[in-house]
């Protein structure tokens, strides 16, 4: 399987190994492992835009790089993305909480979540696609612990009327708090930025 940049739908369309520009094809390394340690990295303050290009073609392309106008940066943002296209966040609807969450400090709810709904062991699992993982953790049901944790730190508590209710959300606010709280549209927009700000990587 193959994609070339383009929208691509997991029903229809084979979940891609490769990227292809024009006639040619560039292996990508597909497991849903490297899509976390490029996340996790992305994200890191400690590193350069320049460290986290070079260190983002390590991860993803075992071989031969993409190369033309920032063609390196593009791929690896279009796999990341699930082959979606990436609208940069508005204002507005960063001001609106959405899904925050972290794979250092939530491992242990995100593997319990794949293990209880799935019966996947996340450890143990051998090939699975970052795109159909990524479409697995989206879709975990709202009653498990990581998604009632994750609906906790996205609550607006300005919105909360019953007293009760809302001194339980701010406790749990603060058991379960992250380090950094970024929102999945923020964190998008940031690795665009880190991937396509310097130039073209395939030139670093």
């Amino acid at each position: 399987a193959q994609g070339g940049g383009e929208e691509m739908n997991l029903l229809v369309d084979p979940a891609p190994t490769a990227y292809t520009l024009g006639d040619k094809e560039y292996p990508l390394n597909t497991s849903f492992r490297f899509g976390i340690l490029f996340e996790q990295m992305m994200l890191d303050d400690a590193l350069s835009n320049r460290e986290k290009g070079l260190a983002a073609l390590e991860l993803f392309f075992p071989g031969k790089l993409p190369t033309g106008e920032n063609e390196a940066g593009s791929a690896i943002l279009w796999f990341y993305n699930c082959g979606k296209p990436w609208k940069r966040g508005s204002t507005a609807r960063m001001r609106r909480a959405g899904k925050v969450f972290d794979y250092d400090q939530d491992d242990g709810y995100i593997f319990a979540a794949f293990l209880e709904q799935y019966g996947v062991d996340l450890e143990q699992v051998q090939d699975l696609h970052w795109w159909k993982f990524k479409a697995m953790f989206d879709a975990l049901r709202p009653d498990c612990l990581f998604s009632k944790i994750v609906e906790w730190r996205s609550t607006d508590l300005t919105q909360v009327k019953d007293p009760k209710e809302k001194k339980f959300i701010q406790e749990m606010k603060q058991v379960y708090r992250l380090r950094k709280s970024v929102d999945e549209q923020e964190k998008l927009d940031l690795i665009a930025d880190a991937l396509m700000g310097g130039g073209d990587l395939s030139k670093l």
